[in-house]
């Protein structure tokens, strides 16, 4: 006879395999329809298909993943597809299935950042997973007084699919980030760390019309510092700082991640490419971190992001829609 606990056990790793099967292909055959960013994809893994060393700006790690599944299953693009799903949603899954409040930090990844990462901005994706599974290992290795190879290793893993994944770097030297029950070091210095980035891009922008116009234009649009996610965040991040004291060594590390990502959001708030990026290499974090803050913090959060998730669905959808029926409707003039 099993006992309660196992059976429980067996229950959840059931509702893991299920969740898994059920979202892969979900991603896989564009449920949702084509984003904009699918086209350029094609594109690529087509080119690749015909000429396999012609030059490409996507990352090595990336191109090698595109040449392995060309390999192993021919030019079936679907295929490519499934392949970076479950590279992906395997790493989330892995990291959010050991973390409390598995069901709900899920439901928040699905409503908010499932459309945004697995469906369109498939790189970082990937490279966020490898990125935040490193993190969850240097935790870890910290807690036992030492610095894990494996979670360095992760995280340049993930540079080769997108390489702006390595301004994580600093985050995985723990001990400073959470030695201190005083919050007031880390959120001087990352404050000043991203001014200085923001001032060391502007004064390359004014120097440099070109690089100045990639700067402010592209496909990421303009940053609104007030957006319902923005708020939502900002909120968020409020509740980890408030109860700061009560949080362990790895929720530290997540609250800052996301404080980090706010604070280069509102100073590169010029520069969208990167402002829209670094806060999506933060949001992953912030759903972890709010999964991780003491039960009644941990509800009030819940109840921000489940809000903010409705909503972006909603607008996604109806709104300002993020999918087409057919990528050919998007205009890429």
């Amino acid at each position: 006879m099993m006992s309660t606990s196992e059976i429980l056990a067996v229950l959840r790793k059931a509702f893991w395999l299920l969740a898994f099967c059920l979202l892969v292909p979900l991603v896989g055959f564009r449920v949702y329809g084509f984003d904009r960013d699918y086209r350029y994809y094609l594109e690529f893994f087509e080119q690749l298909v015909a000429e396999p060393n012609f030059d490409t700006r996507f990352e090595l790690g990336f191109v090698w993943l595109t040449k392995l599944v060309i390999f192993l299953a021919g030019d079936d693009f679907l295929i490519f597809l499934l392949v970076c799903a479950a590279t992906s949603l395997y790493l989330k899954f892995w990291i959010i299935s050991r973390g409390p409040a598995g069901f709900f930090c899920l439901l928040l990844y699905v409503l908010i950042l499932l459309p945004l990462h697995e469906m369109t901005q498939i790189r970082i994706s990937i490279a966020i997973g490898l990125a935040m599974l490193g993190v969850f290992l240097a935790a870890r290795e910290s807690a036992a007084g030492g610095l894990s190879i494996k979670a360095l290793l992760l995280l340049l893993i993930g540079a080769f699919f997108q390489s702006s994944i390595l301004i994580l770097l600093p985050f995985f030297y723990i001990k400073f980030f959470v030695r201190s029950d005083r919050m007031i070091i880390p959120a001087v210095l990352l404050t000043t760390i991203s001014f200085c980035m923001g001032f060391g891009l502007h004064l390359t922008a004014l120097l440099n019309p070109l690089i100045s116009a990639y700067f402010e234009n592209g496909l990421e649009g303009q940053v609104n510092l007030f957006s319902s996610r923005s708020i939502a965040f900002i909120l968020v991040v409020m509740l980890g700082l408030i109860c700061y004291r009560r949080l362990d060594s790895l929720t530290r590390i997540l609250l800052w991640i996301s404080f980090f990502g706010l604070s280069n959001y509102f100073f590169l708030a010029w520069a969208p490419v990167f402002a829209h990026r670094f806060m999506e290499i933060s949001m992953f974090p912030l759903l972890l971190m709010a999964c991780r803050l003491p039960h009644g913090f941990r509800a009030l959060a819940f109840a921000v992001l489940l809000g903010l998730g409705i909503y972006v669905n909603y607008h996604m959808i109806y709104v300002d829609p993020l999918f087409a029926d057919d990528f050919d409707s998007w205009d890429f003039a």
